[in-house]
């Protein structure tokens, strides 16, 4: 995610201290991200994907994950859509079609999100 954050910052003439301000986090975080030192935090992905303007996204390492995505992408999940959707994905797993490592999802599971 690092190099999508640093391509957009350089395409909008943008510093790192004010791409920080945007997001809400530190300069010092958006230098480890773009230079791939640590990992972005998942609780940033929302202000990131409003300063990209997409979702760079397309491996999903847990379940946790999954939801959170999801959540931010779809505004909310009750629980009874949950509940509907747990058993959805967890169906794939168990029908052998989603390996455990991971989810692949694809561009268009992410709904743009702004700012």
């Amino acid at each position: 995610m690092g190099d999508h954050i640093r391509a957009k910052r350089l395409g909008i003439n943008l510093f790192q201290k004010e791409v920080a301000k945007i997001i809400g986090t530190s300069e010092e975080s958006i230098n480890h991200w773009e230079m791939k030192t640590t990992e972005t935090v998942v609780k940033y992905y929302p202000k990131i994907m409003g300063v990209l303007g997409f979702c760079p996204v397309h491996y999903i390492k847990s379940f946790g994950e999954l939801l959170f995505l999801h959540r931010t992408h779809r505004g909310g999940l009750s629980h009874r859509k949950l509940e509907k959707y747990y058993k959805s994905i967890q169906q794939l797993f168990l029908d052998g079609k989603v390996e455990r490592s991971g989810l692949r999802i694809k561009e268009h599971a992410c709904k743009q999100t702004t700012g």
